[in-house]
């Protein structure tokens, strides 16, 4: 991400928004009419469970390197104050490279409280290391804001 130094005018600290938003891990909405920009911080929870037989075994966190695992991610939100056009939940491993990507379209019932959850992933674990589940939402037209994050720790057993 682009990084942009604040400044100090009349003793008051400016910050640039997006990277008050992006720290926070916030929406920002701009209202041309007013000329007003606003944050919306909704309250995300990303819970992963693994797939036994088509299903679910119970939550989890941390995988054997080299283990190939059935998982589904499941996202609650609420406390959404604005309306949000589409969600995106992604994977990246220790590397950064995407790995899993899923995204929806939302509806009008959709909009301050629901559920949503992946197809079953399935995944071979290569890596040591940290793989990043990241869920975005998409305010209108505008870009994707990263809202939450959750790690999936890969070890291995030596």
């Amino acid at each position: 991400p682009i990084e942009e130094k604040g400044i100090i005018i009349n003793s008051k600290t400016m910050l640039p928004l997006s990277n008050v938003a992006r720290t926070l891990q916030a929406l920002v909405k701009w209202d041309s009419a007013t000329e007003t920009a606003f944050i919306y911080k909704p309250n995300v929870h990303i819970t992963l469970f693994e797939m036994i037989k088509d299903k679910i075994s119970g939550p989890f966190g941390n995988v054997e390197y080299k283990g190939k695992y059935d998982f589904v991610i499941f996202t609650q939100v609420d406390s959404l104050l604005t309306e949000v056009s589409s969600i995106k939940v992604t994977m990246e491993d220790p590397y950064g490279k995407e790995v899993v990507s899923e995204n929806k379209e939302l509806t009008k019932d959709q909009k301050n409280n629901f559920w949503f959850g992946t197809p079953t992933i399935t995944h071979l674990f290569k890596y040591t290391g940290k793989y990043t589940v990241k869920f975005y939402m998409k305010a209108g037209d505008g870009p994707y804001s990263l809202v939450s994050e959750k790690v999936i720790q890969s070890y291995s057993q030596k």
